[in-house]
């Protein structure tokens, strides 16, 4: 049996929830609360020592690393052409997916912790969060930067770079149905499930706006079984909520 562990309806857990059901396999699927810091629970961190989120569990391997887990479940169900047989369209998915993710998820984060919950809840999050010993430590470059840009600056720049990551998806369906090749393939499933929570974190976005060819592309996607499945299981278990706190503070 194949299970999956998560905290939250971000892109990562729908794109991996997607694929079990783009791949018709049986799969159990379980919460952990990331607001009481089950993550760093002795029993998750038996899975994964660095408290991700979500964590795979198939054929008796531990994947806590959302992307390649992903490129797991379509590598070892090679018949349903989640990666295309070519080797150049199987180097332009996985090039693509990273491109995405770098793109949009971190900032996704940051816009989605920032509407989840008011001013308030974070700051007691963060107090309860710096009361832990065992949370994991931001050092270097990038505390220093955090610090120095005020909270506005930095979600106008997380929207900037989501547009621009959405600017990049419709460059790169032109004129096709799909990302890359002739079918859907993990491309289409890292985009859509990023494209998804732009959506709803973004609603003012006009790049879905209207007909064009990202639009299309995205109610393509969002019309078939498979997302309605995942879109319903993630609302049975309790998992569909957004709940993007930084990972590392």
């Amino acid at each position: 049996m194949i299970k999956l562990i998560a905290g939250d309806g971000e892109a990562p857990t729908f794109g991996l929830v997607l694929a079990l059901e783009e791949l018709g396999l049986d799969y159990a699927l379980s919460r952990i609360d990331l607001a009481q810091f089950e993550q760093w629970d002795a029993a998750h961190r038996a899975l994964s020592p660095t408290g991700a989120s979500p964590v795979l569990l198939a054929d008796g391997h531990i994947m806590d690393h959302a992307l390649l887990a992903l490129f797991y479940l379509a590598e070892a169900h090679p018949g349903m052409g989640l990666m295309p047989d070519d080797p150049v369209e199987r180097y332009r998915v996985q090039a693509e997916t990273a491109i995405m993710t770098r793109q949009m998820a971190g900032s996704l984060n940051m816009i989605g912790w920032a509407q989840s919950l008011p001013a308030e809840q974070r700051a007691d999050y963060f107090a309860r969060l710096g009361a832990r010993p065992d949370r994991p430590k931001i050092s270097g470059w990038s505390a220093v930067w955090r610090d120095a840009v005020p909270e506005e600056r930095r979600l106008e720049d997380a929207r900037a770079k989501v547009v621009s990551g959405m600017d990049h998806i419709a460059a790169l369906i032109g004129s096709r149905d799909w990302l890359i090749g002739a079918r859907m393939t993990l491309a289409d499933i890292v985009g859509f499930s990023l494209v998804r929570l732009a959506a709803e974190l973004i609603p003012d976005c006009s790049a879905l706006s209207g007909s064009s060819p990202l639009a299309d592309w995205f109610a393509r996607v969002a019309a078939r079984q498979p997302v309605r499945h995942a879109t319903a299981r993630l609302e049975q278990e309790g998992i569909a909520q957004i709940f993007c706190p930084p990972a590392i503070q």
